[in-house]
């Protein structure tokens, strides 16, 4: 699995040292997928199950937002306890960066797939 998300992670964030491929990215990786996970769960069978009231394009947009934002503070926090100090280095934001937007195509892709389920949100975001 690690393999995997070095693989994924090294298409944008380029060739790192072992700390990275080894203990931040398959930390890191697991965050993305279980956070987006929730991310999705929750507005798609909480706000989309019991009220039509979250079921507009602004709610999904502030969702996917949230999602990117907790996903990219993960990042920071997995290396700060990979590395024992919180370095906010170029590597470290950019590896937060790339985070952000897997979190914003990952949470899309599970809303294509989630979203016929709900039946207050069938028609959000698209």
């Amino acid at each position: 699995m690690s393999d995997f998300f070095a693989t994924v992670y090294g298409l944008l964030h380029g060739a790192q040292g072992p700390l990275f491929i080894d203990q931040i990215y398959p930390q890191s990786g697991a965050a993305l997928v279980v956070w987006t996970g929730l991310a999705v769960a929750v507005f798609y069978y909480i706000f989309g199950w019991f009220t039509a009231t979250f079921n507009m394009c602004r709610h999904w947009f502030a969702t996917l937002g949230i999602n990117s934002v907790v996903c990219m503070v993960t990042v920071l926090a997995v290396c700060r306890f990979a590395t024992g100090a919180l370095d906010v280095d170029g590597p470290t934001v950019t590896l937060a960066l790339i985070q952000g937007l897997y979190a914003a195509l990952l949470f899309a892709a599970g809303s294509c797939l989630f979203k016929w389920f709900s039946p207050h949100a069938r028609r959000t975001p698209f």
